[in-house]
């Protein structure tokens, strides 16, 4: 796996601050973040992971779901499927 570093405004949501600086990744996982004096336009958060989804809602396939909630910033969720049921019982009924 490719070692990179990437820079920017740190979003650090744990001690509620904000700072310059930049994350040294290493076979793809953080080695270290050093805070700098930089000044940078874009800014670094960390990805959302939506605690409670029904992606049958949404009326898209899963991949679908998937391409679009990523580029909101979702890393992840934790799907509820109990709307498939009653999707299911409508279409055996």
């Amino acid at each position: 796996m490719k070692n990179f570093t990437i820079a920017g405004n740190i979003v650090d949501v744990l001690h509620r601050r904000i700072f310059p600086g930049t994350i040294h990744i290493t076979d793809g996982r953080i080695q270290n973040i050093v805070q700098d004096q930089g000044q940078y336009s874009q800014y670094i958060l960390p990805g959302f992971i939506d605690a409670h989804v029904h992606i049958e809602s949404s009326m898209l396939v899963p991949t679908e779901f998937a391409r679009l909630a990523t580029v909101h910033g979702r890393v992840a969720t934790v799907s509820d499927p109990h709307e498939i049921a009653n999707v299911l019982r409508q279409v055996w009924n």
